[in-house]
């Protein structure tokens, strides 16, 4: 759902969850994509490149 730009808050009161918790283990998943993009905001957002992504891998793996 956060792919398609769904508000989790909004997304817990349409699916009638108690918690946001709830909501977020049923339905914010992260995608190779997704991993990828954040990784790239967080090393531009300082201009440094503290992290890397290594989706060719058998297990990711996320170094700093």
């Amino acid at each position: 759902m956060a792919e398609a730009g769904v508000d989790p808050r909004t997304l817990q009161d349409i699916m009638g969850h108690a918690s946001m918790k709830m909501t977020m283990e049923l339905y914010n998943h992260v995608t190779d994509e997704r991993l990828t993009n954040e990784i790239q905001k967080l090393n531009s957002s300082k201009n440094m490149h503290f992290f890397k992504f290594n989706k060719n891998s058998q297990k990711r793996q996320i170094t700093s």
